[in-house]
């Protein structure tokens, strides 16, 4: 897995290249391709979508009391082709757009709204407030997504136009759905891998992260750049670049798990913590990205907020009792050290680094390899 440095956002990928949007000043939009600019704008774009003739950008404006959505397409080399100005109707706020087979899809505030080519209405479809999100399935259908929670499963629906209606395609548990290619409709981001996604919500693995020695913690979308390669991105996360190997080139590494037990408040809030453990995940990645002999897994106690606080820490005790505890563990004010340091259960390695940084302690099990003592370790915030 390779790091890509990358200009803006990535918004999708065609035919092994990677377009991205960016707004370098106030009022300017740039489209980039494979991170070189590709074409510049007027407006602040919030959209990016390949329609399959074209680019398409999608912003708006307000005319008094009136919105209005701006669809601009933009050929693949950047030259402009169309311009669209859509009315909105009262509170109604577009909030995604996908265009494929001359049809454009707006998911709005409380509707789904379909456009021909010349930005005539086909039909609205209502739905719940401020819910659902569009996906480009890889058999070239646009698909309606309603997540849960996030990582929590949802529900993937077909759009018929014909009757203006959602029709339940299947529902999943958990992890991340995104548009796939020629080979599946979706893809699918679990803790345990990277799969395919049939119509019926069958799945088959891609690849098995732990197998493969790979850290992709915080990872929620997936693009397909052909010949086996993939994008992988996330709110908190570096962009990433999947290549395939031989299973010959992983090198065996010692493996080390570092636990991350959120509180319980956390918990409530948002039970996804890797809105609370960026920038610990993102130590990890880099970590593990130029480590030769040790590969840091991420251990969410709280099992992706399937367990309470109070459960998770009875886990970790549990698990220190039979001797399966994990290597490092994240203290950030949802439990002490001192009751572990008590026991016997913790090493000390702040002296070290005490002339530095002298607000932070450090901490890591007892069992940790003197090798990652440059590594990312328990922080406990003093």
């Amino acid at each position: 897995m390779e790091p890509l440095e990358l200009p803006g956002d990535v918004q999708f990928c065609r035919q092994g290249q990677i377009y991205s949007m960016d707004h370098p000043s106030d009022g300017e939009t740039v489209v980039y391709r494979d991170g070189e600019a590709l074409f510049s704008c007027e407006g602040m774009a919030y959209r990016l979508c390949d329609g399959g003739d074209g680019i398409w950008l999608q912003d708006e404006e307000r005319d008094g009391s009136t919105w209005f959505v701006l669809l601009s397409q933009y050929s693949y080399e950047g030259a402009l082709q169309t311009q669209l100005r859509l009315e909105m109707p009262p509170d109604c706020f577009a909030r995604h757009l996908q265009v494929w087979n001359s049809r454009i899809y707006l998911n709005c505030s409380n509707a789904l709204r379909v456009y021909d080519s010349e930005g005539e209405l086909i039909c609205s479809i209502p739905h719940g407030e401020w819910e659902g999100e569009l996906i480009l399935g890889g058999n070239g259908k646009v698909y309606f997504f309603e997540e849960q929670d996030s990582g929590s499963g949802g529900t993937i629906s077909a759009i018929d136009t014909d009757q203006c209606m959602l029709t339940e395609q299947f529902v999943y548990d958990k992890g991340s759905v995104c548009g796939g290619d020629a080979e599946s409709p979706f893809f699918q981001i679990l803790p345990e891998g990277l799969f395919r996604m049939e119509l019926d919500g069958e799945t088959r693995p891609i690849v098995l992260w732990d197998e493969c020695l790979l850290s992709v913690s915080g990872m929620q979308e997936v693009k397909a750049l052909g010949d086996g390669r993939f994008l992988l991105g996330g709110a908190f996360t570096q962009t990433m670049q999947l290549v395939p190997c031989e299973p010959s080139d992983i090198k065996p590494k010692t493996m080390l798990t570092l636990a991350v037990l959120p509180t319980q408040d956390a918990l409530d809030r948002e039970p996804d913590p890797t809105t609370y453990y960026s920038d610990v995940i993102q130590s990890i990645t880099a970590f593990n990205a130029v480590n030769p002999d040790c590969y840091v897994k991420l251990l969410d106690l709280s099992e992706g907020g399937s367990l309470t606080a109070e459960q998770a820490l009875t886990k970790l005790n549990t698990g220190i009792i039979s001797g399966s505890a994990p290597d490092m563990l994240v203290l950030n004010g949802s439990l002490s050290p001192f009751p572990f340091i008590r026991q016997g259960l913790l090493r000390d390695y702040c002296e070290s680094s005490r002339r530095i940084w002298k607000q932070i302690r450090i901490w890591a099990w007892k069992t940790l390899s003197w090798r990652m003592r440059s590594a990312t370790t328990a922080v406990d915030f003093m």
